[in-house]
């Protein structure tokens, strides 16, 4: 399933070291935008995807955004990722790495490989797609799908599975996890698909299909629904009522959002058998990390 989890690994790392802790030195040759200055202090570090956002107290955002470990294993790149280094550790990388590079006392951070790196004042954040406001609640009647279609087709990181875009709600709210299910089920669409891998047509009928089954759900809610009246939600080890092969649970992100889903028949899209993913190699980015600081 999706491989944010890494990305959410090297936060927890680096919260600890950096939140709170006045800036002392900031290499930036790769950076985009304005820098923080030195005493300046990180307020968050945050994941949005497989982006890190780093926030400074003088309302300054890093955000970088990394490849997909599976597309970077298939093209022979550089996975890319935040690395946190005690003070007077050797570094295993080379200065070309490191994209940016800030130190606290006791630490230095470097963001090492991303796809792209750039800085913006808080209150630019608005430019950025992936920093938008709540989208449509397409559970309502005239919710404004063009919206969200955009939305799809210009999504940030185009290497996001649609299981972790189905649970962003700066696309679009009022799905929930019984529908997300649902919705992907209905369309036999995979959850590890790429939403940059998804033409117009493909997206629209997702959207299209996504607010008829809510607005369908809606208007049966004097109705009593027990989770045995879906198709897929609930049901984990039971038969598809499909192809009746047998259901499972999987877990979204580090909230461990619960997809229910059918490998028999939810195979469009599907980024292994399209050759846009491998098979996962069963690497841990827990233990990545722990390689860099010990």
């Amino acid at each position: 399933m999706p491989d944010s989890d890494r990305f959410h690994h090297a936060a927890a790392a680096l919260r600890p070291a950096l939140v709170g802790r006045p800036l002392i030195g900031f290499v930036d040759p790769g950076l985009d935008g304005p820098s923080p200055r030195l005493g300046r202090v990180v307020e968050s570090v945050e994941v949005q995807g497989r982006r890190v956002l780093l926030r400074f107290d003088d309302d300054v955002i890093i955000d970088s955004l990394f490849r997909s470990p599976y597309l970077a294993a298939m093209g022979r790149r550089f996975v890319g990722l935040w690395y946190l280094y005690r003070e007077g550790q050797v570094w295993p990388y080379s200065e070309s790495d490191v994209a940016v590079a800030l130190t606290v006392d006791g630490w230095t951070a470097a963001c090492v490989h991303p796809v792209s790196v750039e800085s913006y004042r808080a209150q630019d954040s608005r430019r950025h797609p992936a920093l938008g406001g709540q989208g449509p609640d397409i559970s309502q009647i005239g919710a404004d799908l063009g919206r969200v279609l955009h939305a799809l087709l210009f999504y940030p990181d185009p290497e996001a599975s649609m299981a972790e875009v189905f649970a962003d709600q700066r696309v679009f709210c009022g799905v929930g996890n019984v529908y997300r299910s649902e919705v992907l089920w209905a369309n036999r669409l995979n959850p590890d698909a790429l939403v940059g891998s998804m033409s117009r047509r493909d997206l629209m009928t997702l959207v299209n299909s996504a607010a008829g089954l809510l607005n369908s759900s809606l208007d049966q809610k004097s109705r009593r629904r027990s989770e045995h009246q879906f198709a897929v939600y609930g049901r984990n080890g039971q038969a598809c009522p499909r192809c009746h092969d047998t259901i499972t649970v999987s877990y979204i992100g580090p909230a461990e959002h619960e997809l229910y889903w059918c490998r028999g028949c939810q195979t469009r899209h599907d980024p292994v058998r399209e050759g846009l993913r491998p098979l996962r190699n069963g690497s841990d980015a827990a233990e990545e990390q722990r390689r860099h600081v010990n």
